[in-house]
């Protein structure tokens, strides 16, 4: 995921500053490591992520309708091109890919039914932090985290819990679709999606530290200006 984010970040360098050829070659050589990071992980979902990301860009960027469209016919067979590359030269994730096309089974789906059996049955409150494994046990047999931080939130805290925590996820969307109809900047919202994508498969996720730093540094982003209002706040420095 930190591979990802950063590729996502060298991208709206790219794409949302000024054109610049040294800045294309210089943030390329930067994205090709960082890609091969996601594709050495194997995982599915970061893979997956780099298309969804590239996808956001193109339909949220503040460009005309036509660039829109050849930027999007260019990410498509570009992305195409990407994907059967690494499926030619990539066989365990070929492997891991084509299992889970095969079989609908994308790796948790046994934590994830668990984790549903658990909540299905303490709905209000939660069965709470000490029992969660135990219960997981009790329901599929294995006593494993259900690899997906939102069950993890109902199945513990039940649905009181799960509403605050979803409030908290929520405003912190707002502020930053706010703050990208203001600024224009949409790759604070694409790192958001990102991440709430990843807490969605992440086992042990509630617990991450890695997730609250950047839902800290995504709040943070909203305080930055816009460069008009930046051009009036050092005019009204200087009079003062």
């Amino acid at each position: 995921m930190k591979a990802l984010i950063a590729f996502l970040i060298v991208l709206s360098n790219m794409l949302e500053t000024n054109f610049s050829l040294k800045k294309i070659l210089f943030g390329s050589l930067i994205m090709i490591p960082l890609l091969s990071l996601v594709i050495a992980s194997g995982s599915r979902g970061a893979f997956l992520s780099v298309f969804i990301g590239l996808a956001l860009f193109v339909v949220f960027m503040r460009i005309s309708i036509g660039k829109k469209i050849v930027l999007g016919l260019f990410g498509i067979v570009g992305s195409i091109s990407f994907f059967l590359f690494v499926l030619a030269n990539n066989v365990d994730f070929q492997r891991r890919l084509l299992d889970s096309v095969e079989t609908g089974d994308i790796g948790r789906n046994l934590a994830w039914v668990g984790a549903q059996k658990v909540i299905e049955n303490n709905p209000i409150i939660g069965v709470g932090f000490p029992a969660a494994l135990p219960e997981m046990y009790q329901e599929i047999g294995i006593a494993m985290d259900p690899h997906n931080v939102f069950l993890y939130v109902a199945m513990t805290t039940g649905l009181v819990g799960f509403c605050f925590f979803m409030i908290f996820i929520w405003r912190i969307a707002k502020i930053l679709f706010l703050s990208y109809k203001k600024n224009g900047k949409i790759v604070y919202l694409v790192i958001f999606f990102i991440i709430v994508l990843n807490m969605a498969k992440a086992g042990g996720g509630i617990s991450m530290i890695l997730f609250y730093f950047f839902f800290a540094a995504l709040i943070g982003s909203t305080f930055l200006l816009s460069d008009h209002e930046e051009i009036e706040h050092t005019v009204k420095l200087k009079k003062n």
